[in-house]
């Protein structure tokens, strides 16, 4: 009561359906640090690994002034038939607020997006970067960045880094979307997300 739907102390419950969506039953929670002051956890992306396991990738919004960071947690049995849900153990993947993953040629994409603020040079925790899933290794993912995507506007003028989409368009290549605080934009790249248009 009282705490805003984005504000300090917001957390997330992760939730599943055995009957077409009819009925759900809560399976974990997501909760901030309840010794760290001013946070929330808002926007999870959920993805399923090539090798089965479910990815849950959770940015962590600070307020007041303290940077995102995105963080990743593997549920090790998504279709178990009775016997307990097991999770790894929270992995910190990187500063920024996470984009919704893709599968491109058999490996997870995603991005983890902080917007910048004035006029560059910027610091390298900032922008969108493009992040790859390499494989699972001690129930936790191993990641490598890839690239940077470009800024819509590269004097910093629009908040081009949050909530950025990924589509597999064909062998190597890969559209971005995101929003900026102009209007969307797309963005392409046709060497596996090296480079971009």
């Amino acid at each position: 009561r009282g705490i805003s739907g984005e504000g300090t102390g917001c957390y997330n419950t992760l939730a599943m359906s055995d009957d077409g969506c009819k009925t759900w039953k809560e399976i974990a929670y997501f909760i901030p640090d309840p010794k760290l002051a001013a946070q929330s956890i808002i926007d999870p992306r959920l993805t399923v690994t090539p090798e089965g396991p479910l990815l849950v990738l959770i940015p962590v919004s600070g307020q007041k002034g303290r940077s995102r960071s995105v963080w990743s947690v593997l549920l090790k049995n998504p279709l178990s038939k009775g016997e307990p849900f097991a999770f790894g153990p929270p992995k910190y993947v990187d500063f920024g607020f996470v984009g919704s993953p893709a599968l491109i040629g058999g490996q997870v994409y995603f991005t983890a997006n902080q917007n910048s603020s004035g006029p560059p040079p910027w610091h390298e925790s900032v922008g969108m970067k493009l992040y790859r899933v390499l494989g699972i290794a001690d129930d936790q993912i191993r990641t490598e960045r890839v690239a940077y995507l470009p800024y819509a506007a590269a004097d910093g003028s629009l908040n081009s880094c949050f909530e950025v989409s990924l589509a597999d368009t064909g062998k190597d290549r890969i559209l971005a979307c995101f929003r900026t605080t102009n209007t969307q934009y797309m963005t392409r790249s046709h060497d596996g997300g090296t480079t971009w248009d």
